[in-house]
């Protein structure tokens, strides 16, 4: 298997793509250290992809019918921590809920300038559990189909990372009994332990967290925890 650094996939993508295409499977390091593996798609994989519509279709259909749905889930806390600001970002997922499913929050314009600035700085990261809470919240709305092509868009549309590398043919990262249960003693829920545990997993070199409830995270997050509004302030 061979080895490419975070840099270097940035700065070859065209390269690293072929490599893979030729039948390679290519580990990906950041700082020494590994974080993803990139290969081609499984049988079953290629065959869900053979299903999904081209990305702009897709896409545009998911944000008509969650426009056209009524929203399962409603309220956002927000609050009011300053920190600075920091390279790679870890983005929570009420920054995505917002902008696929509130388009009138108060919030909303805010939220979208801060997730247009990321696309542009292609400085985001979110962790599988992120994205895994994100469909099933949608999941009320979006049909089968639907839900594959958000899974399967979701990092095209966003320009985020998502680790572990999100492939339904794996298994949910092993995390510890005891870590979950020492987040949750610190008055947390179930989904954000397990988001946080996944995060100081696999991504320990991201000290800066993105998020509409920062002063719940504040208590759980090892590094400085800001919302959209404060984070673009601090540019």
């Amino acid at each position: 298997m061979g080895t490419v650094t975070a840099k270097q996939l940035k700065q070859r993508t065209g390269e690293v793509i072929r490599r893979v295409k030729s039948g390679e499977r290519l580990t990906v390091t950041f700082r020494g250290k590994p974080v993803a593996v990139i290969a081609q798609p499984t049988t079953e994989e290629a065959e869900t992809l053979k299903e999904l519509r081209p990305f702009d279709e897709a896409w545009k259909d998911i944000e008509k019918t969650l426009e056209r749905a009524k929203p399962e889930f409603t309220g956002m806390e927000r609050g009011h921590q300053v920190g600075p600001k920091q390279n790679l970002v870890l983005v929570d997922t009420n920054i995505f809920v917002i902008d696929l499913r509130y388009k009138r929050d108060a919030y909303y314009e805010i939220n979208r300038a801060f997730l247009d600035h990321m696309a542009e700085q292609k400085n985001g990261f979110t962790t599988i559990v992120n994205l895994l809470e994100l469909c099933g919240i949608l999941s009320f709305n979006l049909n089968e189909n639907q839900l594959a092509e958000l899974w399967s868009y979701f990092q095209d549309r966003y320009a985020v990372v998502v680790l572990p590398v999100p492939m339904l043919e794996t298994n949910f990262p092993a995390i510890a009994i005891k870590e979950i249960f020492d987040l949750l003693k610190c008055r947390t829920s179930l989904g954000d332990a397990l988001m946080i545990s996944a995060a100081k997993k696999h991504l320990p070199f991201i000290s800066a967290m993105i998020t509409w409830d920062n002063i719940h995270f504040k208590n759980i997050f090892h590094g400085t925890v800001l919302t959209p509004e404060e984070f673009l302030q601090l540019g």
